[in-house]
């Protein structure tokens, strides 16, 4: 079974919180920011789907997982994970999908290596999926990869090879770059906990920064446990060695425990894991 035919099978929805069905029906019962890229993509062909805010499920208990040791990932309810766009299509027999998330390319790659893992939804579709980052700026390279895509003239392990040299050409600099991303993330979330008050808008705004910490250490770690270069040049073919150096590389990444989210004013800065 191909990718369009996984998300197409979940059936139809349009409700204010998600949506699954013509992207063309979408633009017409929903306002959305990227209306007008979305319209171009629609002119190439109106039969593309999406699936808006899809949920994002990891197996905790697998290997990479329990080696990234994020436990407070534990406390985090389901259905807060979310991609806000899968657009996926059919053209002729290639079933192709593009995962969007809206915040880091390297989030992208921590949601798609989620849903990629052993025993999860796209396991058997993880060469039809390519992740993807999309901000206002970046538009016409989306709708470029959508063209390129559609029109089968590369594989979508090209495509995501040309974006993951864009965005995170090396190892070194995707660790920089989560590391990076961490701090900023923890350092607007704190201000924003210590001017709210109300508990729920509390527990949303920390539920879905431990989300974005998650998928930032979960790319790290597998980017580099799926690394085979670094596998033999560094590691000299030694696995156990190459694990060990993923999780340090993950570790980096700064964190602020949970207990101290529910208290802003008792930390001023996130640490390391």
């Amino acid at each position: 079974m191909g990718i369009f035919d996984v998300l197409y099978d979940f059936g139809e929805y349009d409700y204010s919180s998600y949506y699954n069905g013509l992207l063309t029906d979408y633009l017409t019962s929903h306002q959305d920011k990227y209306r007008d890229l979305f319209e171009q993509i629609v002119s190439i062909d109106d039969s593309v789907r999406v699936y808006t805010n899809f949920e994002i499920k990891s197996n905790l208990e697998a290997l990479a997982n329990k080696k990234i040791g994020y436990r407070d990932i534990n406390k985090v309810p389901a259905g807060v994970m979310k991609a806000p766009y899968i657009l996926y299509w059919k053209n002729g027999e290639n079933q192709r999908a593009i995962l969007i998330n809206l915040d880091s390319y390297v989030e992208a790659k921590g949601m798609y290596y989620c849903l990629s893992e052993v025993d999860n939804i796209f396991e058997k579709q993880r060469l039809e999926l390519l992740a993807m980052y999309l901000n206002e700026d970046n538009q016409n390279s989306l709708l470029s990869c959508f063209k390129t895509l559609y029109e089968n003239k590369k594989t979508v392990g090209a495509m995501q090879r040309k974006y993951d040299s864009q965005y995170i050409p090396n190892m070194e600099e995707m660790k920089e770059t989560a590391v990076s991303e961490s701090v900023k993330l923890f350092d607007e979330l704190l201000a924003q906990l210590a001017q709210t008050e109300d508990k729920e808008t509390k527990a949303r705004l920390i539920y879905r920064g431990v989300s974005r910490i998650f998928l930032l250490k979960k790319a790290v770690y597998v980017s580099y446990m799926t690394n085979k270069s670094l596998l033999v040049e560094r590691h000299g073919e030694n696995v156990v060695e190459q694990r060990r150096f993923a999780k340090a590389y993950a570790d980096e990444i700064r964190i602020v425990p949970f207990y101290q989210l529910w208290n802003p004013e008792s930390t001023g800065q996130a640490t390391e894991e």
